[in-house]
């Protein structure tokens, strides 16, 4: 697989839509929802996030899709897809998968090559290539794979009628089971060890997956709290300000919860605020990047702007610039600072309007 192509899917699903606003199309390209439909064909790349996606037309072009449950039933180009459970029926060129339950089903094709990251993971249908697997419990049932296959996992089951002409890879501490009628050309392991030390590919997949997994968590909290990010967005001004307040959230918050932790009366309020302290730690990344990501549309691009897209632009460019050694750490301390300064500030006006 042309991997480079991979990474262009997220660069492209990300800045792709500036000029399919949802609100003013009839057949958006860009779309964020509780539940999503796409039952119409789209003509080049997409955004699609929700909680249940279900795509039964064609999406000829690159997709980025988010969400809790994903049923891909139709034709996608080129696809990066990222959810709880998330099943395939029909056909992807290259795709990269990454999800808790990830099942291919019989009517699936893959026309050239697959990556795939999860926990539970069923593969059947046709596979014109290659496919990597990275995840706990593998099924290869009764699939028809062209190419090699690599699998690092806990369990490996291949179960009869499957067929793969390549060579099968796989770690040599995984519970390995196979099928007498199995067909496989070749069949190789490789020490576990390797795993400890990441290609290049594998460490920005990595990385990958952990962008998908916030905006995911972006996703769900729009749909939950709308309001918030408006408030976020209207804080901007106080930028300074809400710093003070997050370094003093920063050093009470803990003391407080350590104290009331430690007094016989306060043990669960002390547990309940230690642990929103430490999602607020979390998520501070997707407060700070959508603050960042709307006060770069507002000054840059100047055009119909969505939360959506300002989001994904912003979490985008904090996570990237995070990673930069040195800077990165300044960067995230302060993106720390300013999320928790925020919140806070947020908070105190809803009380003192109350």
């Amino acid at each position: 697989m042309k991997y480079g192509k991979l990474f262009l899917i997220l660069f492209l699903s990300i800045f792709i839509g500036i000029n399919n606003i949802v609100a003013e199309e009839e057949n958006p390209k860009t779309i964020f929802n509780e539940n999503v439909l796409i039952d119409y064909d789209i003509i080049g790349s997409s955004v699609v996030g929700g909680y249940n996606v279900n795509i039964t037309n064609k999406i000829d072009g690159a997709a980025l899709i988010l969400g809790n449950t994903i049923n891909l039933g139709s034709y996608v180009e080129y696809a990066l897809i990222s959810g709880q459970d998330i099943t395939v029926n029909g056909k992807i060129k290259d795709a990269l998968i990454i999800g808790n339950n990830v099942i291919l089903n019989e009517s699936s094709n893959i026309e050239r090559d697959i990556i795939i990251y999860g926990n539970n993971i069923e593969i059947s249908g046709l596979i014109n290539r290659n496919i990597t697997i990275y995840g706990s419990d593998v099924k290869i049932d009764s699939v028809q794979i062209a190419g090699d296959v690599k699998i690092n996992a806990e369990n490996i089951n291949i179960t009869e009628n499957s067929a793969i002409i390549g060579k099968l890879s796989y770690n040599d501490n995984a519970n390995f089971s196979r099928a007498e009628t199995a067909s496989i050309g070749e069949i190789e392991t490789f020490e576990s060890s390797v795993t400890n030390n990441p290609t290049f590919l594998e460490l920005v997949l990595e990385h990958i997956k952990k962008l998908i997994s916030l905006l995911v968590i972006f996703l769900v909290m729009i749909i939950l709290v709308p309001k918030l990010f408006n408030n976020i967005a209207n804080s901007k001004n106080d930028i300074v300000k809400n710093m003070g307040y997050g370094i003093v959230s920063l050093i009470v918050i803990p003391i407080a919860s350590l104290i009331l932790i430690l007094t016989k009366f306060g043990l669960p309020l002390g547990l309940i605020l230690l642990i929103l302290f430490l999602i607020s730690i979390y998520i501070s990344t997707i407060f700070t990047g959508y603050l960042l990501g709307n006060i770069i549309w507002n000054k840059f691009i100047k055009i119909k702007k969505t939360i959506y897209l300002e989001g994904l632009l912003g979490i985008t460019l904090l996570y990237i610039i995070s990673l930069i050694p040195y800077i990165g750490v300044a960067v995230y301390f302060i993106s720390l600072i300013i999320s928790m300064g925020t919140i806070l500030s947020i908070l105190l006006k809803k009380r003192k309007n109350n």
